[in-house]
């Protein structure tokens, strides 16, 4: 596994994402990110997931107020405070789950396996678990919030086993996103690359794209029948989204990934798959990302007509599903995360990534 980037690859040039995505998709920002973020914090701390040292690391590293703030820039307190925690949560079980975890599927499976027992029992008690214990909690807070549709949606999933409304339910979501994780969690211990197609597929479920889905449905109480939610054309629509936060994501953290050992990165799988350079592989999925916006558009302009009142629901969530992606890019920037080592690389034209050579 170790050739698939050779050494003598030890930088690349990263275009700006950023100044691509802008002119298809609004960046706008929630006036309420610093309030909610200060609760959520105080609630994430309560559950000790990780040593001090660790959780202060990846909360100064995270800047999931800046993530939640662009990203849900309509929500309102109360349900700012919930994505916030939530974002919270999952880059944390994220995290473990790409370096402590990566190579143990057996583990990755038990601390999902955690969770899922509280899924489907809105009466069942908090565990003492500390990722089921907060799953506990922001389930608790979105059936409080939601509105009665969204309520009655997830309601589904809780009481009658998945049996939901729709696809889309933020259980099944969530549940796709998990088995997802173990999959990912499984190919590297058998150091398997997924071809590239297998892994667009599968990255959209391990980059929880339709978990994301169903909390901008949340954060913004849409209203959207299932056989609207459901048809080919928003779900196309729905895909490309995810593509583009997916894509961009690996195009910014490839340096973070590279230097912890993980090669489960669309750049890398092009690279390994085309025979090219890294640079090239970096320019090939750059421009994929671009021409998947342009695609996006594209769907967007022939979106069919559910009648009046659906299309101005379809509408606003679709804009809402565009604010997050853009907001998404730009805290990749933000956040040092990623790009700790620039000074304002969002204001740049390119940036020049070092890898640590193995």
């Amino acid at each position: 596994m170790e050739t698939i980037i050779p050494t003598n690859a030890s930088c690349f040039v990263l275009p700006n994402l950023f100044k691509i995505t802008s002119p298809v998709f609004e960046l706008r920002e929630n006036p309420l990110q610093a309030q909610a973020d200060e609760r959520a914090i105080e609630w994430f701390r309560r559950f000790g997931a990780c040593d001090t040292e660790t959780m202060n690391q990846f909360l100064s590293k995270g800047r999931f107020d800046i993530l939640a703030g662009l990203g849900f820039p309509d929500a309102d307190l109360q349900h700012l405070e919930t994505c916030t925690m939530w974002l919270m949560w999952g880059f944390c079980l994220d995290d473990f789950t790409d370096s402590d975890w990566q190579r143990d599927p057996d583990t990755v499976q038990a601390e999902h396996q955690n969770t899922h027992a509280i899924l489907y029992d809105a009466d069942a008690p908090q565990p003492t678990h500390p990722w089921a214990g907060m799953l506990w909690d922001i389930l608790r807070r979105i059936r409080a919030t939601a509105t009665a549709n969204n309520y009655k949606r997830y309601a589904a999933c809780f009481l009658s086993f998945c049996q939901s409304l729709r696809p889309l339910s933020f259980v099944r979501a969530y549940l796709e996103w998990s088995q997802a994780e173990v999959k990912q969690s499984k190919n590297r211990s058998l150091d398997y690359l997924p071809t590239v197609q297998e892994y667009i597929t599968l990255r959209r479920s391990t980059y929880a794209g339709n978990y994301f889905a169903t909390m901008i449905e949340y954060a913004g109480n849409f209203k959207i029948p299932p056989d609207a939610i459901e048809d080919p054309a928003l779900v196309s629509m729905s895909n490309a989204l995810i593509d583009i936060m997916a894509w961009t994501n690996d195009l910014c953290s490839l340096q973070k990934e590279y230097n912890n050992g993980d090669y489960h990165n669309l750049v890398v799988i092009v690279k390994h798959y085309e025979n090219c350079t890294l640079q090239q592989a970096v320019d090939k999925v750059v421009g994929l990302t671009d021409r998947r916006a342009k695609e996006y558009m594209d769907m967007k302009a022939k979106l069919p007509s559910f009648g009046a009142e659906v299309d101005r629901e379809v509408s606003q969530y679709f804009k809402a599903f565009e604010n997050y992606v853009q907001g998404t890019i730009m805290w990749c920037y933000l956040c040092p995360r990623y790009f700790s080592g620039f000074e304002a690389p969002v204001e740049r034209d390119s940036l020049t990534i070092k890898l640590d050579m193995h």
